[in-house]
């Protein structure tokens, strides 16, 4: 693939450096020999562009061409992230998102006839902050968000859990991959606690945790102490919401199917069906 991308004319790079050195021309960007890595793990990857930096760079290139262009960014680990139900991480990519939401918004206001599309194929996990049981003692901690609920031994999530999940350094989709694979003499439950604390940013305490020996059960449990709730590790099939803003925006407003988005989109773009 290389070969034939090289023969047609592509830079190939594989790095920020090599990255920011492009000024014009097709370019591919391999910045990983697999996956890219996850936002709550990027630093330990300074090699690889922020997907923004990318971005950046695919619009440095491709304004160019007189004719404009049509660029798809897509912030993919979202999904990963929730598929591992593990919400530090889906936030970490959601704020990644958003910064890239940020200078999409930024471009188009700088240049009027650039229309911004944002959409996502699926809902993945049905993720939800819910009711839980903490005892009074913690419930009479709560923040001026919360509210300590049936006899004072319940509260619910508040924008607390935010800052909880602002500290994980770790991805738990890897972590639990990493367990699963683990000779079982080995993952003992300090070492669980261990890794776990690592990966969350602040001290985790396993002791009332239940049966060990089931990793994903672990991570339920994780996700029970941290107020959160999911209906699946899978893909759903919640309706999502599509936003647009720019030229033509007006296009997309409304209910409508995912398979209207494209005639909305050749619409936009002036392209006709021939």
């Amino acid at each position: 693939m290389l070969k034939e991308a090289k023969k047609q004319g592509y830079r190939v790079v594989r790095n920020k450096k090599e990255l920011a050195k492009v000024k014009s021309g097709k370019l591919l960007g391999l910045f990983s020999d697999g996956a890219m890595p996850m936002s709550v793990e990027l630093y330990k990857h300074p090699q690889v562009p922020t997907l923004v930096a990318q971005a950046q760079k695919a619009v440095e290139l491709m304004e160019q061409n007189k004719n404009g262009f049509v660029l798809m960014a897509e912030a993919g680990k979202i999904d990963w992230a929730a598929h591992a139900n593990d919400a530090g991480a889906v936030l970490a990519e959601m704020k990644t998102l958003d910064a890239l939401v940020a200078f999409a918004v930024k471009y188009a206001d700088e240049h009027p006839d650039t229309l911004v599309y944002l959409n996502a194929d699926h809902d993945t996990g049905l993720g939800s902050f819910v009711y839980r049981y903490v005892g009074k003692e913690e419930a009479a901690r709560k923040t001026a968000q919360g509210e300590a609920l049936y006899g004072g031994n319940t509260d619910y999530a508040s924008f607390g859990a935010f800052k909880l999940f602002e500290k994980q350094t770790g991805s738990l989709y890897y972590l639990e991959e990493e367990l699963k694979k683990m000779p079982a003499e080995k993952r003992t439950p300090e070492y669980i606690e261990e890794r776990l604390s690592q990966a969350l940013g602040y001290p985790v305490n396993i002791a009332e945790f239940s049966n060990l020996d089931d990793i994903p059960g672990i991570f339920r449990q994780v996700n029970e102490k941290r107020g959160m709730s999911w209906a699946t590790q899978n893909h759903s099939a919640s309706p999502l919401i599509g936003v647009a803003y720019g030229a033509e925006a007006e296009r997309f407003s409304g209910v409508y199917h995912n398979t209207d988005i494209l005639p909305r989109m050749k619409a936009a773009l002036g392209w006709n069906e021939d």
